[in-house]
């Protein structure tokens, strides 16, 4: 089975808006609107810093692969990214109920 080259293009801008949108309710608005922040907080937006930058690096190379469709191993290359970013986000998940657990929080006490 062939890969179009449209499949990797069009969800690498799925994850490029994702990340931008992660990006502007993590970490651009990190203490808005009094500047409070907890241990909770720091540590997400940090977090969610990396991940972004990560779906940054995934979207580029999925661009990358849309030029190689024709070649015999896209298929098994696109499943492997789409896998390896598939088991980030759940231990992205992980990460955040980590910290909701055991971190200070701004939910009060």
């Amino acid at each position: 089975m062939r890969l179009s080259p449209v499949i990797p293009v069009v969800l690498a801008m799925a994850l490029l808006f994702t990340a931008w949108a992660l990006e502007m309710i993590y970490v651009a608005l990190l203490g808005f609107p009094d500047r409070a922040t907890t241990e909770y907080d720091v540590a997400v937006s940090n977090s969610v810093w990396t991940f972004d930058r990560f779906t940054v690096a995934v979207a580029v190379w999925l661009v990358v692969l849309a030029f190689f469709t024709r070649r015999r191993g896209a298929m098994r290359a696109f499943a492997a990214t789409v896998g390896a970013y598939a088991v980030t986000i759940g231990v992205m998940f992980a990460l955040a109920q980590h910290y909701a657990a055991t971190l200070p929080g701004p939910w009060g006490g």
